[in-house]
């Protein structure tokens, strides 16, 4: 955590990571000429690692990155994505956060294609590590290709944990939801904007964007620009 010249700060918080990537590994790098500041991509857990699997724990680390700049003197705003938004709404009920923007945010967990998805994963993975648990070379293959299930189920008690941290968000919040989004309804955006009690909250929904068009450089460069004037 180097110090930064006008002290401020992104912090931005992963959703459902099954990989040893970021999810704003973009963001960061498409900003770093454009955004006169620091970038601070917080890792709620490090996959493959299952001790890390614990949706207890993950508030409480994303809310001591937060403290750690605030104590050198930095403004500190945040961007939660999907899973990761509500993440993110627990620390800005819990600390003087600037502006924070919400992507995605994963706020419901009945009735929605994520959550299909991943009880579906849940299963796959079920059923193909019994089919090769006597076959160790062939089980231990299928262990690193398929998901977590402990992490499966710690991302569902995440969304359940946190997301009444909404309701206590009083800072800049701005919501971003594409139309295109298969994963989250619409309706987990607007109960989100229903939720936060800032007096100064934005609701962008956006008719070209998908779940993850954070990846995608051509969708994403725009919205990265606006998040950026938003956090001025």
């Amino acid at each position: 955590m180097e110090e930064s010249k006008n002290k401020t700060v992104i912090m931005c918080i992963h959703g459902f990571l099954t990989g040893k990537y970021h999810d704003f590994d973009f963001f960061k790098s498409y900003v770093e000429d454009k955004f006169d500041g620091d970038v601070e991509l917080v890792h709620l857990y490090t996959y493959g690692e299952k001790p890390t699997y614990d949706s207890r724990k993950w508030g409480q680390i994303a809310e001591k990155v937060a403290k750690e700049y605030m104590q050198k003197g930095y403004t500190v705003n945040i961007i939660g994505y999907s899973m990761g938004a509500s993440i993110a709404a627990y620390v800005a009920s819990k600390l003087k956060i600037n502006k924070v923007v919400f992507i995605a945010p994963y706020i419901k967990l009945l009735g929605t294609r994520m959550l299909t998805h991943h009880i579906k994963l849940f299963f796959k993975t079920l059923k193909l590590r019994f089919r090769y648990r006597k076959n160790k070379t062939r089980f231990d293959k299928i262990k690193k290709r398929t998901v977590s299930i402990s992490l499966l189920i710690q991302v569902l008690l995440s969304v359940r944990r946190y997301r009444k941290y909404y309701r206590r968000v009083r800072c800049d919040t701005l919501i971003i939801m594409g139309l295109q989004d298969t994963s989250v309804p619409l309706t987990a955006a607007s109960k989100a904007y229903r939720m936060v009690k800032s007096k100064r909250k934005q609701l962008w929904l956006l008719d070209h964007l998908d779940h993850v068009f954070i990846f995608d450089k051509e969708l994403s460069s725009d919205v990265f620009d606006r998040i950026l004037i938003f956090f001025k």
